[in-house]
């Protein structure tokens, strides 16, 4: 869309590391538009000796008529990482919703491929009525 804002996420340090949590809550105005991605993958490193997981959330309100792309590079679990990941979405009638959830599977010339520990993604979107009241909702799981 034309006039859309664009922001990539960035983070301190090369990654997350186990026990650490993420919180990031977005909106979109009505009728705006929003492309969210990040500046590389998300790496997860391994879980300490109290295997605390990592996790992630999202949520996102996008507004009447408003637009959210959500374009992250993939999560990355490296060996004994301990990942969940949960992205709640709220749509207006007439918003729209692009959003990509990948994971990529380690570092393989290490020969860390699939090598975590637990992995675990959950999208949820609600369409919301013109009173604002969730009218349905939809569940995708990735595990």
């Amino acid at each position: 869309r034309l006039g859309a804002a664009h922001c990539a996420i960035g983070g301190y340090g090369g990654g997350l590391l186990g026990g650490d949590t993420v919180h990031l809550d977005v909106r979109v105005d009505p009728g705006a538009s929003l492309c969210l991605t990040t500046q590389a993958s998300t790496k997860v490193y391994c879980t300490k000796r109290d295997a605390r997981v990592t996790r992630q959330t999202m949520t996102a309100s996008v507004g009447h008529g408003g637009l959210l792309v959500l374009a992250p590079d993939p999560v990355v679990p490296y060996a004994n990482a301990a990942y969940d990941q949960r992205q709640t979405f709220e749509l207006a009638p007439g918003s729209s919703l692009v959003a990509v959830d990948w994971v990529g599977a380690g570092r393989v010339s290490r020969g860390e491929r699939w090598a975590f520990t637990s992995f675990s993604s959950r999208n949820t979107v609600h369409r919301l009525d013109m009173a604002g009241a969730a009218r349905s909702a939809a569940q995708h799981r990735g595990a």
